[in-house]
């Protein structure tokens, strides 16, 4: 079990209506977007379970504020009892720009200073592997938002197994 992430592109025109209604602007099955047959996939983000080093290593501390691509990955799932309450946020195109242009120029050796600084691998056997994991999904990211930077995005965090 984890917290799972995903973002769609939505048309920059349909922001108010993405807004009112983020829910009708995701996928009914993001799982199945993300790993599904590839002719079948639709565009979107799928960032696993890099969730909480993605907070990590684009949020601030006490000497420094969040970067700006943080608004990719800000917010949580709300735990009740039986289950969660997913966070969906709505990014409009100026903040996918912003957001592009940050994560565009975070290098490796900065993924890796940051995840050791803040001991997110503090416990983990394979420290290369983990962040070769962060550095894969940021990737993704940057990919994605470069991409998109004319659209909207609806995200979604939602526990999954």
């Amino acid at each position: 079990m984890g917290i799972r992430y995903y973002a769609y592109p939505v048309d920059a025109d349909l922001i108010e209506v993405a807004k009112s209604s983020p829910r009708s602007f995701l996928g009914d099955d993001p799982l199945m977007d993300a790993w599904g047959p590839l002719d079948k996939r639709p565009p979107m983000l799928y960032l696993d379970k890099c969730w909480s080093e993605l907070q990590l290593l684009l949020g601030g501390d006490s000497s420094s504020p969040n970067r700006p691509a943080f608004q990719l990955v800000e917010g949580n799932v709300v735990h009740v009892p039986g289950g969660w309450i997913s966070h969906i946020a709505v990014l409009d195109p100026a903040q996918v720009v912003e957001i592009a242009k940050d994560l565009s120029v975070i290098t490796q050796g900065q993924v890796r200073a940051k995840l050791t600084a803040t001991r997110a691998f503090e416990f983990r056997d394979d420290l290369d592997e983990e962040f070769r994991y962060v550095i894969q999904y940021l990737r993704d990211a940057v990919t994605f938002t470069t991409s998109h930077c004319s659209a909207t995005m609806t995200r979604n965090s939602i526990r999954g197994s």
